[in-house]
This record gives C-alpha cells, structure tokens and sequence, in this order.
C-alpha cells in the first residue's frame, strides 16, 4: 500500500469531527489501530508501506494529531472572519441604522408638531 493511501484511510478512521465544527483524535485510536478498524481496513503493518518514512506508531500519532490541527486552524480562520463581520455590523452598521430611524421619529414628531399647530389655527379662524 503506498503511504498516501495508508495516512488518507487513517485519517479518516480516527479523526472525528463534533456537532461544533472542531476536530479531533479518537481518544482510542491506538486501541483501535491495534484491535478493529484499521486492521479490517489493511492498515496494521506500517513495514509493508512503499515510500513510507514512518518508523512507529508514535510518528503516525504525530501525523494524525497535525492533520487535526490543521483543520481546527481552518475553523480558526472562519471564526476570526465571523467575529470581524460581527464587529463591523455592531460598530458601523448598527448605529448608522440607529441613527437614520432617530432622525425619522424626529421628522415625523416636527411633522406632527406643525399639523396639529395647523389644525389648531383653523379651529379658531372658524370660530
């Protein structure tokens, strides 16, 4: 089996990922390297690799581990990009909105200021 092939399978055997998007190692991987899953799946003989530098189940450990940081480091990124937007929204956005409505209730309350001194002013020419 060529070693891009074995790291693939592995990683997609032992890595999980939560209902919250963040990655991580199967607490049990090595139990299961060495009992289950990745025997049934052809992974338990690291020496039958081509092209393989791994010298023991802790480099594997290593690899898998990384693979794990890397994808929690792109979550990283997303939630970096999501706060940014989110401070945006609140420190721009938000009271540009705010600001707008203020000066519309104030136009209406002058509006309604002026119609009913209006209003007023033809209630004492009829009489």
């Amino acid at each position: 089996m060529l070693y891009s092939t074995f790291i693939k399978k592995a990683e997609e055997l032992t890595i999980q990922q939560l209902d919250n998007g963040i990655w991580y190692l199967e607490p049990e991987w090595q139990d299961m390297i060495y009992r289950n899953i990745l025997y049934k799946n052809d992974l338990n003989e690291l020496d039958d690799l081509e092209d393989s530098y791994l010298d023991g189940w802790y480099t594997l450990e290593d690899i898998l581990k990384l693979e794990v940081t890397k994808r929690n480091s792109v979550i990283d990124k997303k939630n970096d990009v999501i706060n940014w937007l989110y401070d945006v929204i609140t420190a721009t956005i938000e009271p540009t909105i705010l600001q707008e409505e203020t000066d519309y209730i104030k136009n209406v309350v002058e509006f309604m200021k002026v119609n009913h001194n209006l209003d007023a002013g033809d209630s004492d020419e009829d009489k």
